[in-house]
């Protein structure tokens, strides 16, 4: 890349304000003749029709429209990095974008999940999301689902949870008993990595992380978590530290899957 001179970056500059400048010598040329008429009946320009006039105003007009879009787009530009840079929000996905968590799973080094039941997130039950897991041998991975016997995920079901829910109360303690038949199968070097937990209370947001790189998404009333836009963040920043306060909560409060196991009786 060639190293801009001085001379370039002023012709730059300039260029860059060209309409800026315009604009107010075209506003100034235009007031400074309708002034010096009205008060000394003189016309500057020395020309007696008014195609001089219309030819100021429309250029006027045009190039005020030019300097409105260019700080209107300045603006946007500055709120965007505000945004990027204090909350560290990296971008807002579509709701139905699902993030590809056998990629997260062969690349990154910390892998944590916090979701309803996994069907969307973490697509746990995706044969795919399984091999990886079995064959993790990099990752340590985290997983902490709801508990089908709890009030308040039941109350979800009951009462919040749209009818086309995936799983319900029962697909959630099958989706743990398979992680836990998952883990007890594995090399004991690899089941360590993957720690399952059962949380009891009422949940309100989804989380992925994957090193540095946070993504959630809300449950909202009558609405999946896959229904809601997934935001994407940083660790290190408001909304990422927001999101990782959230998800150290739940995980203090949860339970470890084979001390749920053993206080339900569950048979594996």
């Amino acid at each position: 890349m060639t190293k801009k001179t001085k001379n370039d970056i002023v012709s730059n500059d300039l260029l860059e304000k060209l309409p800026d400048i315009l604009t107010i010598f075209l506003a100034a040329l235009l007031l400074f003749q309708e002034t010096v008429h009205r008060m000394f009946h003189v016309n500057i320009l020395n020309i007696h029709n008014n195609d001089w006039k219309d030819l100021v105003i429309t250029s006027l007009v045009v190039f005020l429209v030019i300097t409105l879009f260019k700080r209107l787009n300045r603006i946007d530009v500055k709120f965007d990095k505000v945004i990027g840079n204090h909350l560290g929000i990296v971008e807002v996905l579509n709701p139905h974008q699902n993030i590809d968590i056998v990629d997260l799973l062969t690349r990154k080094k910390n892998i944590r999940i916090l979701t309803l039941s996994g069907s969307t997130t973490g697509r746990l039950g995706d044969d795919n999301v399984i091999n990886t897991l079995k064959n993790n041998k990099n990752s340590n991975i985290q997983i902490l689902l709801a508990n089908p016997f709890s009030e308040a995920i039941i109350s979800r079901y009951c009462y919040d949870e749209p009818d086309t829910c995936i799983s319900g109360v029962e697909g959630i303690k099958n989706r743990l008993i398979m992680l836990q038949r998952l883990k007890n199968s594995l090399n004991p070097n690899i089941s360590k990595k993957i720690d399952v937990r059962v949380f009891d209370n009422y949940p309100i947001i989804s989380v992925i992380q994957a090193d540095n790189d946070i993504y959630s998404s809300v449950y909202a009333y009558r609405l999946r978590g896959s229904d809601c836009p997934i935001v994407h963040a940083e660790k290190g920043t408001v909304y990422g530290e927001f999101l990782l306060k959230h998800f150290d909560g739940v995980c203090d409060n949860s339970l470890k899957l084979e001390k749920w196991i053993e206080k339900y009786n569950i048979t594996i």
